[in-house]
């Protein structure tokens, strides 16, 4: 399975714009500045009656309805003159891990709300039932590197540690 750097960067942006469209009536999104991004915190979001914000980190996942799975990353960069840099499915930063799925139904994409601590608590146990899979990426030299993680089945992975989702139009 291989996914072109700059084609996987796009659907990550664009993923990132579909969360904002489908969360936008009920929570207002802010930047974040360089340094926070770094740490994979794409965006701060405060929910309009509440006044409650958070930060968050968002991935998109295109590939699960095809597969039934959620691609847990855990690697990113493996391997031979790859720095094997934890990933978001271990070092998530945010208050809360945003998955979007495109297309989840005809028209319409979800984006799950996880809860990042219970993730990183049932890791161990999905590396053991699943082991882990290895995803090569091509970069814009078509160098490419890969990538390690784990599918897991969707339905398992709400059941872990999903504590919320929302459904809106897909783009």
């Amino acid at each position: 399975m291989v996914a072109e750097f700059e084609k996987s960067m796009v659907v990550g942006e664009n993923g990132e714009r579909a969360v904002k469209e489908i969360l936008c009536h009920t929570y207002d999104f802010f930047a974040v500045p360089p340094d926070v991004d770094i740490n994979g915190i794409d965006a701060k979001m405060v929910h309009r009656a509440s006044g409650t914000g958070f930060t968050v980190q968002i991935k998109t996942d295109a590939k699960s309805v095809e597969t039934g799975n959620i691609f847990v990353e855990l690697v990113s960069v493996a391997g031979e003159g790859g720095g094997n840099l934890p990933s978001w499915g271990w070092k998530c930063a945010a208050d809360v891990l945003l998955i979007h799925v495109p297309h989840a139904s005809p028209g319409q994409a979800i984006a799950y709300f996880v809860d990042h601590v219970r993730l990183r608590a049932v890791i161990p146990f999905w590396l053991t039932k699943f082991g882990v899979k290895r995803v090569r990426n091509r970069d814009y030299g078509l160098r490419g590197y890969d990538t390690l993680g784990i599918a897991v089945p969707l339905a398992m992975f709400c059941c872990a540690c999903v504590i919320g989702e929302v459904a809106g139009p897909s783009q």
